[in-house]
């Protein structure tokens, strides 16, 4: 599909920075985390988003079933420490 490369690259680049931005940020417990986990949350989301639409066969299926799994792992994150 059109301008799938490009919104797969961004997708993947705008997950690579809230990750470091929440290393950044492990050692200081409170909003800032809470804010940057749920950032990282809605980026992970759009690339699920675009992954659907833009990829298919195997792979498509492999990187759906590990951005489901690091969507859920972060929702209950920001459960368990965010309120």
């Amino acid at each position: 599909r059109p301008g799938c490369g490009q919104n797969l690259a961004s997708a993947q680049a705008n997950i690579a920075v809230m990750q470091a931005r929440l290393k950044t940020l492990a050692a200081a417990p409170g909003p800032a985390v809470c804010n940057a986990t749920r950032l990282y949350f809605l980026e992970l989301v759009k690339a699920r988003a675009v992954t659907a639409l833009c990829k298919d066969g195997a792979d498509r299926e492999r990187d759906l079933t590990r951005l489901d799994a690091d969507v859920d792992h972060l929702n209950e994150a920001i459960a368990a420490r965010c309120s």
